[in-house]
């Protein structure tokens, strides 16, 4: 196995690996907010994301841009591992990937249809003597942006080309040796597949193109009966994109978009228009002004009639509601940042450390931070 696999191998526990958090209860998680930095995209270095991490753990990476053709823009390849390199977190770049009649036209040579399958060759080429113990379907993955997938499929449907498109997503689960240790792990990938079949106008078999993507994959790895599933979730579902650096993404994708004169008819240009697609739904999903990783609430930016303001807030809750409902977050008030902050809500109970940009999550109603000398506020729910 690489050594660069090696450095992220993951005993991903919800205790992390640090001082104070070794001492917390079991299904405690101590979560620090961390940034995933675009350095080259603008000229100056922006915030892309913000994620939870355990706490004390060390980050690398940031935002990666594209440098072929057959690419997604712009994508992550960001880690977060412990200070002693026994536990981390990843997520890895998007690809795209194609075959067919006409080869795979720059792309990835592969005849990928599902997530399954690209995730089945992803684990297998990544990390060698994987074996494949699980998989499940993860539809709740692409609930979230539902109208994105489902105006894509409506785009190609009508486009002309004669394609179809469809979205997946999935999790797999596979086992490996490392040093000696059986070891556990995760990837979990969402994405859009694209399929054309035509009669051959010279006789013979039809002519016909796959091609697909994903988003990228998040992964997390642990030794054998060590790996928590809450806790993997708890912080795949925490990132937040900066909306500044998406909306100068979603610039960049419409004028790569615009330079391609073969418009939605060309299924490069239908790739590039879903990525554009995307991002808009990704600064619609963080529409609200981000501060940190608390948000401030933009029904309190200016003053309205008692009844605007009436219907402002409670369209912004249905909203709010919504996406906890998809997302399996729950809204809390944030006594330090001023606003509102959304955290996985496989945990009943949250706290706000006083003196970082930290979290704990816990099941335990009778949690007293106190006692771990950590300086916390309990997080209340927003009705």
């Amino acid at each position: 196995m690489g050594s660069r696999f090696a450095a992220f191998i993951a005993a991903l526990i919800a205790a992390a690996s640090c001082a104070d958090a070794e001492e917390l209860p079991p299904g405690t998680l101590l979560v620090d907010v961390a940034e995933i930095v675009d350095s080259m995209g603008f000229g100056r270095p922006m915030v892309a994301a913000r994620v939870l991490v355990p706490s004390g753990w060390r980050t690398q990476g940031g935002v990666q841009w594209a440098n072929g053709p057959c690419q997604e823009v712009t994508t992550l390849a960001w880690s977060a591992v412990a200070p002693d390199g026994s536990a981390g977190i990843e997520f890895q770049p998007a690809e795209t990937w194609s075959a067919g009649t006409s080869g795979s036209q720059g792309c990835i040579p592969a005849n990928h249809r599902t997530i399954r399958a690209y995730l089945e060759a992803y684990v297998r080429g990544r990390v060698p003597g994987a074996r494949v113990l699980d998989y499940r379907a993860r539809p709740d993955v692409l609930e979230l942006n539902r109208a994105y997938y489902d105006g894509i499929v409506q785009m190609v449907a009508q486009s002309g080309i004669g394609a179809r498109a469809y979205p997946d997503a999935g999790e797999i689960l596979y086992a490996f040796q490392q040093n000696g240790a059986e070891m556990r792990a995760v990837a979990l990938a969402a994405g859009m597949f694209y399929v054309t079949e035509q009669p051959n106008p010279f006789g013979g078999p039809p002519l016909w193109n796959v091609t697909g993507g994903t988003h990228g994959v998040f992964g997390a790895f642990a030794p054998n009966g060590q790996l928590d599933f809450a806790a993997v979730d708890a912080i795949r579902k925490s990132i937040k994109y900066d909306p500044a650096w998406a909306a100068e993404v979603f610039k960049t994708k419409l004028a790569i978009g615009e330079q391609n004169v073969q418009g939605v008819r060309d299924r490069a240009a239908i790739i590039v228009a879903g990525g554009a697609a995307m991002t808009r739904a990704t600064i619609e999903a963080n529409r609200i002004a981000a501060r940190n990783y608390a948000d401030i609430s933009i029904s309190s930016s200016g003053s309205t009639s008692s009844s605007s303001s009436s219907t402002d807030a409670t369209d912004e809750r249905i909203q709010r509601e919504r996406i906890e409902a998809i997302r399996g977050v729950e809204t809390y008030h944030d006594p330090l940042e001023g606003g509102t902050v959304q955290l996985d809500a496989t945990y009943d109970h949250a706290w706000r450390v006083s003196n970082q940009q930290a979290y704990i999550l816990t099941n335990d109603p009778n949690f007293n931070p106190g006692l771990y000398n950590i300086d916390a506020q309990q997080l209340q729910v927003v009705q």
